[in-house]
């Protein structure tokens, strides 16, 4: 598994963090870490989760906890969160099934076939 966090200032107001491979719940964790603490420092609030090399997700189980974890941690006001979905179908399933656990939690969160969709989403918050 393979994962990488960054910036897209200037061009755009969006953390972005892109996997490939097989995610375990601790990846989940350290990658959650590094996007809020990369939040606070630019002063952003949209996340681009770039998801379509992913091969294979976190039990269910922890996609809830994570869900739960995110809903009672402290983020920006405007948090948004976009998701490029896997092209693999079993993690795509398991994508789909984050996206609802942080929407029945109060997390802004959505899923695209493609990255310019999940951009365009983010940034229509932005007004």
């Amino acid at each position: 598994m393979t994962w990488a966090v960054r910036s897209l200032k200037p061009d755009l107001p969006i953390v972005e963090l892109v996997v490939s491979g097989a995610i375990t719940h601790h990846d989940s964790d350290a990658m959650r870490r590094s996007v809020k603490a990369l939040l606070i420092s630019e002063h952003l609030e949209l996340v681009l989760y770039d998801a379509a090399n992913l091969v294979r997700a976190p039990s269910s189980m922890d996609i809830i906890a994570v869900a739960e974890s995110m809903s009672t941690t402290e983020l920006p006001s405007g948090f948004r969160n976009a998701h490029v979905r896997p092209s693999d179908l079993t993690a795509a399933m398991w994508t789909d099934h984050w996206v609802a656990a942080a929407n029945n939690r109060g997390l802004a969160t959505a899923c695209f076939r493609t990255r310019d969709e999940a951009v365009d989403w983010l940034l229509s918050a932005t007004g």
